[in-house]
């Protein structure tokens, strides 16, 4: 996260998972718990694990709440 210069807000947790081909991203907060949070995914990121983009298209911002 730190070569991507990217700054985190207090209680917010940045999942990341990228290949050459394509990214995916699931943010969480600490007040919200592990099952809340929002994701996305852009290209072809196989492998990510993030469940709640399961049934979307890349670029299409997902949450859970």
């Amino acid at each position: 996260m730190s070569d991507l210069g990217f700054i985190s807000s207090d209680g917010v947790r940045l999942t990341l998972h990228a290949t050459d081909v394509g990214w995916a991203a699931r943010a969480t907060h600490d007040a919200l718990g592990d099952i809340e949070g929002c994701a996305m995914y852009y290209g072809d990121a196989p492998g990510h694990g993030i469940d709640e983009l399961a049934d979307t298209s890349p670029g299409e911002l997902v949450c859970t709440f």
